[in-house]
């Protein structure tokens, strides 16, 4: 999982970075903590390379296709609802918690509880 990879200008170093420790296209989620352009107007080159699909809140999965390519967001957006998630990455659940309005609506981090048994609210 990528967590928040910017804008186009940092695209190209964040994807010669990635590549070395891992191959793009073992990416399987990209995520947004808010729509600012500063965090996820990338999303379109991100889409291009990766079989990924983009995580963000509920409120905002309309206004990402804007960033890119006609059709390219189709089926690969997951909304993430206002009480958070929960996302299975290799065998590991990641948490996707609840910021709301620590910077913008819809704001979320995300987060490994570890072992700690967690109430199961949403499964990616």
């Amino acid at each position: 999982m990528l967590l928040d990879p910017g804008g186009n200008l940092t695209y190209k170093n964040l994807l010669a970075e990635m590549a070395s420790y891992f191959l793009p296209a073992h990416l399987d989620y990209v995520f947004a903590s808010h729509e600012d352009p500063d965090i996820v107007a990338s999303a379109n080159g991100w889409l291009l390379i990766t079989d990924a699909k983009i995580l963000i809140a509920n409120e905002w999965t309309r206004f990402l296709p804007h960033f890119c390519s006609k059709g390219m967001t189709a089926g690969r957006v997951i909304g993430i609802p206002p009480q958070g998630m929960e996302v299975n990455l290799a065998g590991q659940d990641l948490f996707i918690i609840p910021a709301h309005y620590m910077h913008s609506v819809g704001n979320f981090q995300v987060a490994d509880f570890g072992p700690i048994p967690l109430p199961r609210t949403y499964r990616a």
